[in-house]
C-alpha cells in the first residue's frame, strides 16, 4: 500500500475509533468557551475568570463566617458576664453534643461538615 493510502486509511481508522468511543464520553463544553474560540481568543481566559470568581466568592463567604464566629464569641462573653452559671451549663451541653456529632459522623463515614463520603468509581 502506498504511503498516502496508508496514512488515509490510518486516519479513517482513528476517526472511526473516536466515533465509537464518543458514545461513552459525555463532555460538556460551556458556550462561553466556544464563543471565545470563535472570536479567536484563548479559552484559558474563561477558566481564569471562573477561578477568579470562585476565589472572590470564597473570600466573601470566609468573611461572613469569620464575622459570625466573632459575633458568637462576643455574645458568649456578654452572656458569661450576665449569666455565668447558665453559660457553663451551655458550654458543657455544646461540648457533649459536638463529641456525639463527631462520633456519629465517624460511624457513618461522614465528613465533619456533614457531607457524606462517596466512593467514585471510574
Amino acid at each position: 500500500m502506498p504511503l498516502r493510502s496508508s496514512l488515509s486509511f490510518n486516519a479513517f481508522t482513528e476517526l472511526d475509533n473516536m466515533e465509537k468511543l464518543s458514545d461513552k464520553c459525555n463532555i460538556q463544553v460551556p458556550m462561553e468557551v466556544l464563543n471565545l474560540i470563535d472570536d479567536g481568543k484563548n479559552p484559558d481566559e474563561f477558566t481564569r475568570d471562573v477561578l477568579n470568581s470562585c476565589i472572590a466568592k470564597n473570600q466573601v463567604t470566609k468573611g461572613k463566617t469569620d464575622a459570625f464566629k466573632s459575633l458568637q464569641k462576643h455574645l458568649l462573653e456578654e452572656l458569661e458576664q450576665t449569666f455565668p452559671d447558665k453559660v457553663e451549663s451551655y458550654s458543657e451541653i455544646r461540648a457533649s453534643s459536638a463529641a456525639e456529632s463527631k462520633r456519629l459522623a465517624q460511624s457513618q463515614s461522614m465528613l465533619p461538615n456533614g457531607d457524606v463520603k462517596v466512593k467514585t468509581e471510574l
